[in-house]
């Protein structure tokens, strides 16, 4: 028969609660990443667009169309957003698409587009 002191016992149970607590939380982690994936976006859409060209307004239109969120940022209107365009997608080309999926484990990716007519199959497979 083995004898076991309190301390052995204190130690262990206290282990054991320790990871049962873990089990908890991590389970929570879980069920509240997939009420951000059934509520929340998932995906952040931002269009650099200019009023005039016909591939930024075409986009527009694809995308309220398919009700799908997205943030605009004309670029006519200041040389910085211009800039931020360049930056984003490496051109000044527009429409310029920058979508930013997460995963369930929170990990980010970056898509960019230049252009909307000739991304089009790309855009419409990343978005559904």
């Amino acid at each position: 028969m083995e004898i076991v002191t309190f301390r052995e016992n204190s130690s262990k149970l206290s282990k054991l609660v320790r990871n049962q607590v873990s089990l908890v939380n991590l389970h929570q982690h879980i069920l509240i990443k997939k009420e951000e994936a059934n509520g929340m976006p998932q995906k952040l859409i931002q269009i650099y667009t200019h009023p005039t060209c016909e591939d930024s307004q075409a986009l527009k239109q694809f995308l309220s169309e398919g009700e799908v969120p997205y943030n605009e940022v004309d670029v006519t209107e200041s040389l910085e957003r211009r800039n931020q365009l360049k930056q984003e997608t490496g051109n000044e080309i527009t429409p310029g698409i920058v979508v930013e999926t997460k995963n369930l484990f929170g990990k980010k990716k970056r898509n960019t587009f230049s252009g909307y007519g000739v991304n089009k199959g790309n855009i419409n497979r990343l978005l559904h």
